[in-house]
């Protein structure tokens, strides 16, 4: 083996192959290592939960009212949360603070490279120094570091976006496609499958590719026989590869988004850079990057220094793209005049950014309001800038061919280009894009109060003290964020909180108001009367809570701030509850045992919890109409079906549970408790309508029954799920064995 030598490195370096490689390894270090600036010892606690879950069930965090074991956004798919398995086997190695900051650079690296990789196919490989500019604006701007926060959901996006839609152009721009290419974009699809955390960005990625098709359809005199073929094809791929969460959710589509609220977004300023039409140009004027604490620091220290140079950046950037569209003269040539489409999704981009703010913001709000479906986009600042963001590099590469045209001045502009492409990425460099709001150290009295709390093994809630009047928690030792029982402890977790999203999550955390109004009243039965409406065994003050901090205001909500003080609040407690445990600066209290009911309570019922979609109920000695009650977030998909012996743990009966011919009592199905469900069983009905063999009729003409509670979108999920693999096993085969032969024929 030669010894390495500085000449050696030198004659290497002219290898074509080796350059590049060298320069991946570079970039990928340049991405990761200022998150590796931070001390080991923190945590960064993004918009996303980076808890470790179950992979094999579909539900949504809303059904549990706030966390049974199922973390998420109220749209987020278990099953489509690769993320979090990655995190897990990652975990055998390193520690999770090492875990997230390897992540964060493989999706700021991963962007990079899949979107240089996309302008190379568009523009030629003779210009691939020159598309690391354009390659660079894409992961350096405003919107992906101000969404950072959400690296789960929108690293994917940034990552995998780019790869899917070189795929579908070479798919509709090539006369003949490889077998390989379907593979791939299975598997592209199936990887990308993690954006399904949320469901608004994997529209986002088909409504790209559905106007990249149209412009196909009018602009590339395609062959109508093989173009229909193809989309024909890779509408099927789309579906198989995605069946496992589509499936599910179209099934409960109407209880995830039913009611959407509209979101008002940012673009009222009246300034000519706030202006609706500029502020989305320039990316800015966002949620994140105009939110500020009750103090009014900004909610991202930067922002002051960084938003108004990054917009000037931004709109010389565009006017520059403007310039090159207008000059660019080899609109013939391949694909250089693809132009049209870029600046279309542009334009698309920036009308619906700016969502319900003038011009024609009535149109965007009218949609939202009347069409359902419309509901995962009730947010638009937060998703469709993506769309701008996409198309604008491909705008600003026509200016950069341009520019490399004028050797004399090459050099210079050059560099001063990607100075401005630096300093949009400037946060990202210097570290700043996780706030020190993400990068805390969770005291040790929080871990161990998650350990205690999960030593129970017991099936009920828990009631978090004071009170919140927002979806996020401030802490005395720094965070603010999604609440942290929810990220540390595997319970569900009871809180109240306006504002957050969807109406039916949202009034199912206003049904929990009753349980604070007592105590505010001084109304000790009816208070433990109602946790045990909410199956409430346990509660938690959490007196390093900065209640008068929280993000909404309190005041706003008619809160009584002074009631949930710790010199308030802590007496009162003391008073009616005798089991209290103090763990730092965080006291457990048990519900005294009279007022705790199970989740699934009715005379002479038992139960056993299978996991959180599937719970079987055995009744004794049915001589009249009864109520079961279900304390679970009320959802249509919830049904009562019958059972026999152990039939009711196969996954052969959970997939003939697709149909509702075993479904029983579903008229009697109905909300109590203003979030729960409930049924009323008959033994009448029983002895006439099920099979003799589902039921024991007693001698005093009773009878005995399991019945089965169970969430009927997880069979849909295990159907999507066998589609899913079965079809990827198929199409692996099938390219393998062509390719094969292919190869057999040429010998």
């Amino acid at each position: 083996m030669r010894p390495w030598s500085t000449s050696l490195f030198m004659k290497r370096l002219k290898n074509k192959n080796f350059k590049d490689i060298l320069c991946c390894f570079l970039i990928i270090a340049l991405f990761s290592i200022p998150f590796f600036w931070f001390s080991d010892g923190k945590y960064f606690l993004g918009g996303e939960a980076y808890n470790i879950i179950n992979q094999k069930l579909f539900l949504i965090k809303g059904f549990s009212l706030w966390s049974d074991g199922i973390l998420g956004g109220p749209n987020s798919y278990i099953a489509a949360q690769f993320f979090h398995l990655l995190n897990y086997v990652l975990a055998f190695v390193f520690s999770n603070s090492t875990i997230q900051k390897i992540i964060f650079g493989f999706f700021l690296s991963g962007s990079f490279f899949t979107f240089h990789n996309l302008l190379i196919y568009f523009f030629g490989k003779e210009k691939k120094w020159l598309l690391v500019i354009p390659a660079l604006l894409y992961v350096f701007n405003p919107f992906y570091i101000m969404m950072f926060g959400w690296a789960p959901v929108y690293g994917f996006l940034f990552v995998f976006a780019p790869v899917i839609f070189k795929l579908f152009a070479s798919i509709f721009l090539e006369h003949k496609t490889n077998r390989w290419v379907w593979l791939k974009l299975f598997l592209a699809f199936l990887f990308f499958s993690p954006v399904a955390l949320n469901i608004s960005l994997f529209g986002l990625l088909l409504l790209i590719i559905f106007l990249f098709w149209t412009y196909c359809v009018f602009f590339t005199r395609p062959q109508w026989k093989v173009f229909i073929k193809k989309t024909i094809i890779s509408i099927i791929i789309i579906i198989i590869a995605n069946s496992f969460w589509l499936f599910p959710i179209a099934k409960s589509y109407k209880s995830i988004f039913g009611g959407a609220t509209v979101y008002q977004t940012n673009f009222y300023d009246i300034s000519l850079m706030k202006s609706p039409i500029i502020g989305a140009l320039t990316l800015n004027g966002y949620y994140w990057f105009d939110k500020k604490t009750a103090e009014g620091i900004p909610f991202y220290k930067y922002a002051s220094q960084y938003q108004f140079p990054s917009e000037m950046i931004l709109f010389v950037m565009i006017i520059l793209s403007v310039l090159g569209l207008i000059f660019i003269k080899n609109r013939g040539k391949k694909r250089a005049g693809f132009s049209v489409f870029f600046l279309s999704l542009f334009l698309i981009g920036v009308f619906l950014s700016k969502g319900t703010a003038p011009p024609f913001g009535w149109l965007y709000k009218e949609c939202l309001t009347n069409i359902k479906a419309c509901g995962i986009y009730r947010s638009s600042d937060l998703k469709f800038p993506y769309l701008v963001i996409f198309s604008l590099p491909f705008l600003f590469s026509y200016f950069l061919i341009i520019l490399s045209k004028y050797k004399r001045f090459r050099i210079f502009n050059f560099v001063f280009l990607s100075a401005f492409v630096v300093y949009l990425g400037w946060p990202f460099i210097i570290g700043s894009v996780i706030d020190n709001q993400y990068k805390v150290k969770i005291p040790n009295y929080w871990y161990t109060t998650a350990k205690e709390l999960e030593s129970t093994k017991t099936n009920g809630r828990v009631l978090l003290l004071p009170k919140n009047f927002s979806p996020f928690d401030e802490f005395s030792w720094g965070y603010n964020g999604a609440w942290l029982t929810t990220q540390l402890v595997n319970r569900s977790s009871v809180g109240y909180t306006l504002g957050y999203g969807s109406s039916i999550q949202e009034k199912g955390f206003m049904s929990v108001n009753k349980v604070y109004d007592y105590l505010e009243k001084g109304d000790t039965e009816a208070f433990f009367n109602s946790l045990g409406d909410f199956g409430i065994d346990t509660i938690i003050q959490r007196n390093d809570l900065l209640a008068e901090k929280n993000v909404a205001s309190v005041s706003a909500y008619g809160g009584n701030l002074d009631f949930y003080k710790k010199e308030n609040l802590t007496p009162i407690l003391d008073s009616i509850l005798e089991n209290k445990k103090t763990i730092g600066a965080v006291d457990i209290y048990t519900v005294p045992k009279k007022y705790i009911k199970p989740k699934i309570n009715s005379d002479n019922a038992t139960f056993e919890k299978i996991n959180p979609t599937k719970y079987i109920v055995h009744i004794k000695n049915l001589n009249k109409d009864q109520e079961i009650k279900f304390l679970e977030s009320y959802d249509e998909g919830w049904k009562l079906f019958y059972t026999k012996e152990n039939s009711s743990l196969s996954l052969y009966y959970d997939l003939l549970n697709l149909s509702n011919k075993r479904a029983v009592f579903g008229e009697t199905h109905k909300m109590i408790y203003d979030y729960a469900n409930s049924w009323t069983i008959s033994p009448e009905f029983v002895k006439r309508n099920l099979p003799s063999r589902s039921y024991h009729q007693n001698s005093d003409g009773s009878v005995d029954i399991d019945l089965i509670i169970y969430f009927q979108p997880q069979s849909y999920f295990y159907l999507g799920s066998i589609i899913t693999l079965v079809s990827l096993l198929s199409v692996l085969i099938i390219t393998l064995f062509f390719n094969k032969k292919g190869k057999d024929a040429k010998k």
